[in-house]
């Protein structure tokens, strides 16, 4: 009995101690299948927005988000939605396979020579047929489409008539309608 409540006491207390953070809601662009990138911790870029206790990730067409905001760890409810072209909005399951869904999510960093240091999260998003034949090459082209945003708009941002570092809020590109590694159909 004495082992059994000691074991209770050490369970609750590591659950305990497990670290909260505010849920993800990813807004997912209608059809997207692919992988989406958010790159976090970049001066000059704009804040995660927060709404209804959710921390909002508002993916543009290419997939990617540049934000300054700290890469939060812990546990939380997050949702992945698919943002209809009404405006609104329609869960993705999360599963291995199947129809549409988001298929995994994970984090990670990377330093290279003449690249920004880059600490980023990913997830996978589409069908078993988008998926199919496709492999661990498209997180790694989805992140280096991700650095090379970042330099290009570090570059615009310093070529003569752009913009200061820092001095105004940036948007991610909106523009791309396919990547490397996702596309809307």
């Amino acid at each position: 009995m004495i082992r059994f409540l000691s074991l209770l006491v050490i369970t609750t207390v590591l659950v305990g101690c497990e670290k909260r953070r505010a849920p993800a809601r990813c807004l997912v662009p209608f059809g997207y299948e692919g992988v989406l990138v958010t790159i976090f911790d970049q001066t000059g870029f704009p804040a995660l927005p927060t709404k209804d206790g959710f921390q909002i990730y508002q993916f543009p067409d290419d997939g990617i988000i540049i934000t300054s905001s700290k890469q939060e760890f812990g546990w939380a409810s997050d949702e992945t939605l698919d943002v209809l072209q009404d405006g609104s909005y329609l869960r993705i399951p999360s599963r291995l396979s199947g129809g549409r869904c988001e298929r995994f999510a994970a984090t990670g960093s990377r330093t290279a020579f003449g690249e920004p240091e880059i600490k980023f999260s990913f997830m996978a998003v589409g069908s078993d047929e988008y998926w199919k034949g496709k492999d661990a090459r498209e997180y790694d082209a989805k992140v280096d489409e991700a650095v090379q945003k970042i330099i290009r708009i570090r570059n615009q941002r310093s070529a003569p008539g752009g913009a200061a570092s820092g001095s105004h809020t940036i948007r991610p590109d909106t523009n791309s309608t396919s990547s490397a590694a996702g596309s809307r159909r």
